[in-house]
């Protein structure tokens, strides 16, 4: 009889290496999950890890009844729910969520292409079930097509967080049906600034822009940051920039999107120096008059006192 209760010896264990493979450590999940079936990295910190949840009985007597014990264990695995494991430290600390109700079997497979995205397959009956995360983890969408296919999905794949492959029993290939537009970038406007501007308005245009873009100008280890990023459309967005006391230079335009994906432009826009360049002047001849008109109020003033 499989032991439904509290001091089942079934605690999965994780395995880390820091060292390629030299060396392992063991890192527990802190569930009574019955095994972990997959585990993926998106980077060092951020990992997401799928299997067979159970729950446990703290009370073993509860047991002692004339139920055939493969249905009690079918029963406490139905209504268990954490099966999704995720850590973004590495695996120092995990939280465990709860796949939608529409899937109630065992979790088979996962990736993790990106720290904020992950894909997980699980078997459901004569089915399956597709499930996304899109926030690191925090909640997860079935994404399960709406046909009837009697097969167990085995894993899913995906490299660059917007395609997913996914496959099964009986030669079952299925794949992400959403065509997402290519992020490029064809130009900003304008495509110059003075470092004494306090602010400038820019237009970049485009493709596959999606909203909570993120829009840069990057030279070397310089980076300016756009603020009032608002994605017009997927082909515009309108930003503002500030350049004062910026390094001049030619700066490279990137515009960066919630799923990881980015694009850049290389020489894309040109901070000009202040010194040297006719809108200088107004400013150098401004500055000057002020100061004599100062020091000669002071030096009169001075006379009228010494008379």
């Amino acid at each position: 009889m499989p032991p439904p209760f509290q001091d089942a010896p079934y605690l999965p264990i994780l395995l880390k290496t820091t060292d390629g493979g030299g060396s392992w450590q063991s890192v527990m999940t802190g569930t009574y999950n019955e095994y972990v079936a997959d585990v993926e990295a998106a980077t060092a910190l951020d990992v997401v890890a799928v299997g067979a949840d159970i729950v446990y009985s703290p009370i073993p007597i509860l047991f002692s009844t004339p139920l055939d014990p493969s249905i009690i264990y079918l029963a406490l695995q139905m209504l268990s729910l954490n099966d999704i494991m995720v850590t973004h430290d590495g695996g120092v600390s995990w939280w465990f969520h709860t796949r939608p109700a529409s899937t109630t079997s065992y979790m088979y497979g996962s990736t993790a292409p990106r720290p904020n995205i992950a894909w997980a397959v699980a078997a459901y009956g004569s089915g399956y079930r597709i499930l996304k995360t899109s926030d690191g983890g925090s909640s997860w969408v079935d994404e399960t097509p709406l046909i009837d296919i009697p097969c167990d999905l085995l894993d899913v794949s995906s490299r660059d967080g917007v395609t997913a492959w996914a496959v099964g029993y009986r030669g079952l290939i299925l794949r992400t049906a959403s065509e997402v537009m290519p992020l490029t970038l064809t130009s900003v406007r304008p495509n110059t600034g003075n470092q004494l501007m306090v602010s400038l308005n820019l237009s970049v245009e485009g493709t596959g822009f999606t909203p909570g873009a993120a829009v840069k100008l990057i030279r070397g280890s310089t980076i300016i940051n756009a603020y009032n990023v608002n994605v017009i459309s997927s082909s515009l967005i309108q930003c503002t920039v500030g350049l004062m006391g910026v390094e001049p230079g030619v700066y490279d335009l990137v515009v960066e999107l919630p799923d990881g994906r980015s694009a850049r432009l290389a020489g894309a826009f040109t901070v000009q120096s202040a010194c040297g360049t006719g809108s200088m002047f107004p400013f150098v001849g401004l500055a000057v008059g002020l100061t004599s008109l100062v020091w000669t109020a002071v030096r009169r003033r001075r006379r009228d006192r010494a008379s």
